[in-house]
């Protein structure tokens, strides 16, 4: 996958000059070389590059050496804690070392949360100037934003505006334009986060007369957020709401009361922090290279004198494998071919170059999250027109038929027998019949996505203990990894919800609970609230089955837990699940 390429095509639709983005970041020069996929940034930095012209790279799968990775954790784990207000005293400048990191983005990081911590307002500001060479002057559309970029600013004003409130009309139009710049520039699904933070600011710190305003940035910020089951800071901006609406006299919509009282019912029993509303994570999923590479040399049942003899030392690649050392892209290309990694260091669901094709695959996705019938399947035949003879790649393949095997099986079209069979053969594009062992191979999304499948169809035909295996094979592959599941969020969610599906199955109910617990964490602390329905309806459920087997009294517990379930399922517009639970309601 030619990252570089897709991202020039990105840039040059925008109508955007390489000077207008690497304005503050690097010269267009480099910027050049990694447009023509001669040099790559670091994945920081590719990832503020993508967001200075509207998009994120939410899309990808980032294949990290382990330092790079731990340097990513502590990025965030430091964040975290100073957001959680853990006593954090010093901003570590010194310590990181290596080609991942960017010099100039991590003194922006540290300097600037440094000033945070000690109310230094200059510093703070000095550090928004070293990549946004105008600020704080009034910035313009050619100025090029990151979702961190902007996110600095919005702290920034937050702060200014908490020790000095009458100043707010210094930042009113800087503010302003935030908010329109990010409507412009950046697409439907980026824009929800930064949007909802902007809003914020706006609607908490600007003094000004028109509450109509507020109330209209409100709405649409609300809206984003339901519409894409973002469920991170979506009680900020009902609270902001209401409280304009309660200036002018006037009664908040209903459902916007009764999303918020939910919304603090729930927070509060599962004990939800709500620092993560500012931290700005990476968007892409993550891969460790060196668990890679051992997964792929024990697949192929090599040894580690045999692979290294072509490349580096025995020493060296003991090293690598252990991610003790980073290796440069030359031995790195020698170890790809020598153990036939389709991997590349930048993945996708799919391979091409063109990122309108990215989004199309991330459009089916929500359609299948939404379980609109139909519209998958004609999406899936436009990506494969689209992909035009890429569509013939075995990993396309694989995507698209996964994809509308599961459609048409949701919408009764194959019977499980004939799906159980399409998908051992969608499985067979990528894992031979000598790889079928799949604790021993690296399993890609899509591949995980078809075990997981699988799983569910033992499941459907009665066999929970065949499926709970299957599950638990899986689920060992993602917590054995160094990677965290917040960056596997899309394969911890669905298996997490399949195990406590499982368990109460084979009626394993405090397991079940507690998994569903868990799940209900993970979707407050990932923002994702596509997957929340499923944990909390699980919750009653189990409830509803202790009082009609073990005749224990529940029925308040009961019904507490389907009233949650239907109400996000209300706020979110899942309409299938609101209907089921009315159904259980009544």
């Amino acid at each position: 996958m030619k990252i570089g390429k897709i991202y020039k095509g990105i840039r040059e639709a925008m109508g955007l000059s390489q000077e207008d983005v690497s304005a503050g970041l690097m010269s267009a020069k480099a910027l050049s070389r990694f447009e023509n996929d001669e040099n790559y940034p670091n994945s920081y930095m590719m990832q503020i590059l993508f967001e200075r012209v509207g998009k994120s790279l939410r899309h990808f799968i980032f294949m990290l050496s382990k330092s790079e990775y731990e340097y990513h954790l502590w990025r965030r784990d430091t964040v975290a804690q100073i957001l959680r207000g853990d006593s954090v005293h010093h901003v570590i400048y010194q310590g990181h070392k290596g080609k991942y990191i960017d010099k100039k983005l991590h003194w922006q990081f540290c300097t600037f949360w440094q000033g945070f911590l000690d109310n230094n307002l200059e510093q703070m500001q000095n550090a928004i100037v070293c990549t946004v060479k105008n600020y704080p002057n009034q910035l313009t559309m050619r100025n090029c934003l990151s979702m961190e970029e902007i996110s600095y600013i919005l702290l920034y004003v937050e702060k200014k505006l908490t020790v000095h409130p009458d100043k707010w009309q210094e930042e009113y139009a800087q503010i302003r334009f935030l908010l329109n710049y990010v409507e412009r520039m950046f697409d439907s699904e980026e824009i929800v986060e930064i949007y909802g933070r902007a809003v914020y600011v706006f609607g908490t710190y600007m003094d000004t007369p028109d509450i109509n305003e507020k109330i209209l940035f409100y709405k649409k910020a609300i809206e984003l957020k339901r519409r894409n089951f973002k469920i991170e800071g979506l009680d900020r901006l009902l609270e902001g709401i209401i409280l304009e609406f309660q200036k002018i006299n006037q009664q908040a919509p209903k459902d916007y009361e009764q999303m918020l009282n939910m919304l603090r019912k729930i927070k509060a029993e599962f004990h939800i922090d709500d620092y993560t509303f500012w931290q700005i994570k990476p968007t892409y999923e993550v891969y460790l290279l060196n668990e890679v590479l051992k997964i792929y040399r024990q697949e192929k049942n090599k040894a580690i004198k045999e692979i290294a003899q072509k490349c580096c030392s025995e020493k060296t690649y003991r090293a690598l494998e252990n991610g003790m050392r980073d290796a440069n892209d030359g031995t790195l290309a020698v170890l790809f071919d020598e153990l036939e990694i389709k991997l590349g260091i930048y993945n996708a669901d799919i391979i091409t170059d063109n990122y309108a094709d990215l989004i199309l695959v991330d459009k089916i996705k929500m359609v299948g999250k939404r379980a609109v019938q139909g519209e998958e399947l004609q999406l899936l035949e436009h990506l494969v027109q689209t992909l035009g003879d890429k569509a013939e790649y075995a990993q396309n393949r694989q995507f698209v038929e996964c994809m509308r095997d599961i459609a048409l099986y949701l919408d009764e079209k194959i019977t499980a027998e004939q799906y159980q069979e399409r998908l051992k053969y969608t499985l067979s594009y990528t894992i031979s019949e000598c790889c079928a062992d799949n604790t021993k191979h690296f399993l890609t999304r899509v591949e995980f996505m078809l075990m997981y499948y699988t799983a569910i169809l033992s499941r459907k035909s009665g066999n929970s203990e065949k499926g709970m295996e299957i599950v638990n094979e899986l689920w060992e592959q993602l917590v054995q990894s160094t990677v965290r599941l917040e960056d596997r969020d899309q394969e911890a969610a669905v298996l997490m919800i399949l195990r406590k599906n499982l368990s109460t199955d084979i009626f394993r109910y405090d397991e079940a609970l507690k998994i569903a617990t868990e799940g209900i964490e993970y979707c407050f602390n990932s923002g994702d609230a596509s997957k929340l329905y499923n944990f909390l309806f699980e919750i009653g459920w189990i409830y509803n089955e202790l009082i009609q087997e073990k005749n224990i009294f529940m029925k308040p517990q009961c019904r507490k837990y389907f009233e949650y379930a239907l109400c996000i399922s209300e706020m979110f517009y899942i309409e299938r699940n609101a209907s089921i639970i009315r159904k259980y309601l009544s």
